[in-house]
């Protein structure tokens, strides 16, 4: 169904909503209907660093998901946003952990890294610019959840003010709660739990890279926690060798996660716009339904009225297209991500996706190799 035909129903409500109330502007349906600047939620502040807490963990955080199955006719609205705040949602996350100084690395990558120190892995469940929903799951390398909940929060007015001093910035607080309870659960950690941590995620990254070398120094136990048994030797060539590719690797992602960045610099520019015109919109709505029927008010509406809810949706739609063609350029006009291996300038091209497993292909492809000229000089050298 062609997105106007989408719309129509909510701008036709809106335009109802004013031609049966006495004349107002929208600020004034703004202030009966949600809260009030005065009665704006209180946010949650976030934990900064005080002192080192080493180690410093590194973060991956993938790509949000969307849950699947909602019919709801304002979350089809959303549809075509969807899949840009999939990429942009993320980024706001890393950024809130970034500035709490709690962590090492923190970056956004198009699948689930099984290696990753700390796996942030989140579905969204509602989104609109009145509502955001999210489902968190947070697991450290040993396979253990430090999460696993759900956060909501709900806009208020002053988070879509006209003045600047008065704007707030819509669902920080949620994830500055979420950073909050990563924190928590970090500082919870012994140093031994941390060690094993660090240790662990190293030596999955070398079983999935040679198994049958490096799987007798994990095991796990009946809930599939990961143990460590024990660790290569700190010469041992190929260890050694895994320590170089997943060095390579990093050095790969962080290309991959200034793509991430790029993508949301770009959204910064159509997306707040966007979230505020969908917001007055989706105030309209929610005061005919908290006022009542359309039609058993009196018809008294003024024109000028009417005309402000019209330029409210014309404002969001072409903000709603921009955004639209955002995302679709993120899928199709991806910067082919290039990057340096073994002395060797490496392009790849394609979705992110397609980009990160053939990367993790070629860094296989260089272990085997590595090994198996290992394995030939073995053999070659004299008794």
């Amino acid at each position: 169904m062609p997105l106007m035909s989408r719309l129509a129903p909510l701008l036709l409500l809106g335009l109802l909503a004013v031609s049966g109330c006495q004349p107002a502007v929208l600020s004034t349906v703004l202030s009966t209907a949600l809260p009030s600047l005065q009665a704006r939620q209180e946010t949650a502040q976030l934990i900064y660093a005080a002192s080192q807490l080493t180690p410093y963990f590194n973060i991956t955080i993938t790509t949000f998901a969307y849950a699947e199955g909602d019919a709801d006719r304002i979350a089809r609205i959303y549809t075509p946003i969807h899949e840009a705040e999939a990429h942009y949602l993320p980024v706001v996350l890393r950024n809130t952990l970034m500035e709490s100084g709690h962590w090492g690395a923190v970056k956004v990558a198009p699948l689930t890294d099984a290696s990753a120190e700390v796996q942030v892995s989140t579905t969204i469940l509602t989104s609109t610019a009145q509502d955001l929903a999210l489902q968190v799951r947070v697991t450290d390398s040993r396979g253990i959840n430090w999460l696993d909940q759900t956060y909501s929060a709900r806009a208020s007015a002053a988070d879509y003010a006209v003045d600047e001093t008065v704007r707030g910035s819509p669902f920080q607080g949620l994830f500055n709660q979420i950073a909050n309870d990563m924190y928590r659960a970090r500082v919870a950690l012994s140093s031994t739990e941390a060690s094993t941590i660090v240790r662990a995620s190293l030596l999955q990254y070398a079983v999935a890279l040679a198994p049958q070398a490096f799987s007798g120094y994990i095991q796990r136990d009946e809930q599939g926690v990961m143990q460590v048994s024990g660790l290569p030797a700190l010469d041992d060539l190929m260890y050694l060798r895994v320590k170089k590719i997943r060095a390579a690797e990093y050095r790969f992602t962080d290309v991959m996660d200034e793509q991430f960045g790029h993508f949301y610099n770009k959204l910064q520019q159509v997306y707040p716009f966007w979230q505020r015109y969908s917001y007055e919109l989706l105030a309209y709505n929610e005061h005919i339904q908290t006022t009542g029927s359309v039609s058993s008010r009196p018809r008294s509406g003024s024109w000028a009225a009417t005309e402000n809810v019209y330029r409210t949706f014309k404002e969001y739609k072409m903000n709603e297209d921009e955004l639209r063609e955002l995302a679709d350029s993120f899928k199709t006009e991806i910067h082919p991500t290039i990057s340096e291996l073994e002395g060797k300038v490496i392009e790849l091209s394609g979705p992110l996706e397609d980009q990160y497993r053939q990367w993790r292909a070629l860094l296989q492809t260089l272990y085997i190799q590595e090994r198996d000229i290992q394995e030939r000089d073995i053999q070659s050298s004299p008794e």
